[in-house]
């Protein structure tokens, strides 16, 4: 990472200049990302050294053929008290890696099970329609997911040890039946994106009062 910290930030800058140049504001500030390619399908194990955190690296990205994981410094920050390894492997089905109808399947052990804040895991869609689901786990529990159309995958967050697969999750809740559609859209997706849940598995109360908790 420390060999690429200086290009991460040189391109950071002149994209910066590119857009202001034409006349584009940000609304965020760009992260220093650095990714590395691997062309494995096997088992890939991921080090994270404490001394990382001296870098000024915001995230670093592994991208294999099939999935990708995403670190974000900052997150991992409670943690970095020691080096952390991450081990990841596509498990999915046997067809051929690339198609459109493949699904990955992907089994991540985190440092001692578990990290006090998730990284992102992008899995591909394939050819499915990505409105209606979320990463999976094996025990069927959603992660947290957004679709990412410029990679065709959803981002799911994940912190525990598991095995994660893009699945269909669609939700529905009798009590939005008589709501505005633009109220239930909202409320089916993020519900099957793992982002929100109902006050039950068929209600969600959407007259109920709403505390910043």
């Amino acid at each position: 990472v420390s060999s690429l910290e200086a290009t991460a930030q040189e391109t950071n800058v002149s994209l910066g200049q590119i857009l202001e140049d034409g006349g584009i504001e940000t609304v965020r500030d760009m992260s220093n990302t650095i990714t590395f390619l691997s062309d494995s399908t096997k088992q890939i194990t991921i080090r994270i050294e404490p001394n990382i955190l001296e870098t000024k690296v915001d995230k670093v990205r592994v991208e294999m053929p099939t999935y990708a994981i995403t670190l974000k410094l900052a997150d991992l920050e409670q943690d970095l008290k020691r080096t952390l390894v991450i081990t990841a492997e596509d498990v999915g089905t046997e067809d051929e890696v690339g198609t459109s109808n493949r699904i990955p399947s992907v089994r991540i052990e985190m440092p001692d099970g578990h990290l006090s804040n998730p990284v992102t895991l992008s899995l591909p869609t394939g050819s499915a329609e990505p409105t209606y689901m979320a990463v999976m786990n094996a025990d069927g529990d959603a992660s947290a997911s957004k679709y990412n159309p410029a990679t065709a995958s959803l981002d799911g967050k994940v912190n525990t040890s598991g095995e994660y697969t893009p699945l269909g999750n669609a939700k529905d809740f009798t009590d939005i039946a008589n709501k505005d559609e633009r109220m239930k859209k909202a409320i089916r997706e993020l519900a099957a994106r793992g982002i929100i849940n109902g006050t039950s598995d068929t209600t969600f109360s959407p007259d109920n009062k709403l505390t910043r908790a």
